[in-house]
């Protein structure tokens, strides 16, 4: 009895740890293709400020923002134009893992993704 229930233990922990990681989440927002890039680049830094992003690096049409919560870090490339807001996943710390040759990444930082994903497209609309 005692066995059958420390493997029912293991199992579990296993599960609801495997559970934390998924593919990575890389949304892209379509805007109305008149709106200035100014405006556009503007909602942009104003959602990555808003939930403690630091931009790193903003060119013509390209934004890179870096988050740092306690032990964690995450970078991320954000493109836009031609009415397309596309977010790409650059690298992490302690977040991200390789499971079967796919990365996968914690699902805090996909929500995090979603977070600004939402922000965004209420900023742009």
């Amino acid at each position: 009895m005692r066995n059958t229930l420390f493997v029912f233990i293991a199992s579990v922990s296993i599960f609801a740890y495997a559970g934390k990681y998924e593919p990575i989440y890389n949304p892209v927002i379509e805007y109305e293709e008149g709106k200035a890039a100014k405006d556009v680049e503007a909602a942009i830094k104003k959602s990555l400020i808003g939930r403690g992003w630091r931009v790193i690096e903003s060119e013509n049409g390209l934004i890179k923002a870096k988050l740092n919560i306690r032990a964690h870090t995450a970078t991320i490339s954000i493109t836009y134009g031609n009415g397309k807001v596309t977010f790409e996943y650059v690298s992490s710390t302690n977040l991200s893992k390789t499971r079967k040759g796919k990365e996968l990444i914690h699902r805090n930082y996909n929500r995090w993704i979603r977070y600004l994903e939402q922000d965004i497209g209420v900023y742009l609309t």
